[in-house]
């Protein structure tokens, strides 16, 4: 195989990778912008055992952003709290609207969890987080596809999956001396001299 060949392959093997984390941030996007959750992802990772039995850890959710009016209790929602560096994934018991602020207010749990949340956030008001924190509705779920979510958030996920992406393009580079068309010819002319 000729350099210009390996050359040639080793481009279209980098146009590849770029085209293929281009295409799919661009459908990242698209998703965002669909589900109305732009700039938030409309996907989480659970992390927790929380809401078993209907989610478990490594479960992907794909979430929804709706009016807070449209939101019900028994739907799941996603939403952050002040006092946590992480988003809850928890369902809604009960939707109270509060005069003095005009917003709504929502009581949530872990179906796994013995008791009711309470939230102690300087935005919440009786334990109960604010129509503005929700990020969206849990409207389905992808089994064990979280668990790349999770891995790549971790510490060391991004490493790895550096080094996966680097390994196949090495793999895909030919080490050695090869021959080129001249030099094969090269060594065909030597042998018919030499006979």
């Amino acid at each position: 195989m000729s350099k210009k060949k390996y050359k040639r392959e080793i481009i279209e093997t980098v146009v590849l990778i770029i085209i293929a984390v281009v295409g799919s941030y661009a459908v990242f996007i698209g998703l965002e912008i669909g589900l109305g959750t732009y700039p938030e992802s409309p996907l989480r990772a659970v992390s927790s055992g929380s809401m078993r039995p209907a989610y478990n850890v490594g479960d992907l959710l794909v979430i929804q952003s709706l009016p807070s009016d449209k939101l019900q209790v028994d739907d799941v929602i996603v939403f952050e709290v002040s006092t946590r560096s992480y988003d809850i994934v928890h369902r809604i018991i009960e939707i109270q609207y509060r005069n003095q602020d005009g917003k709504l207010y929502f009581r949530t749990k872990g179906d796994n969890n013995p008791s009711p949340d309470y939230w102690r956030g300087s935005e919440c008001w009786n334990g109960m987080i604010p129509e503005e924190n929700v990020i969206g509705k849990v409207i389905f779920s992808v089994p064990l596809i979280g668990y790349v979510s999770l891995a790549v958030s971790s510490e060391y996920g991004v490493l790895v999956i550096g080094a996966v992406i680097l390994l196949i393009i090495l793999i895909s580079i030919p080490f050695g001396e090869t021959k080129t068309p001249e030099d094969e010819e090269k060594i065909t002319n030597r042998k018919d001299q030499n006979n």
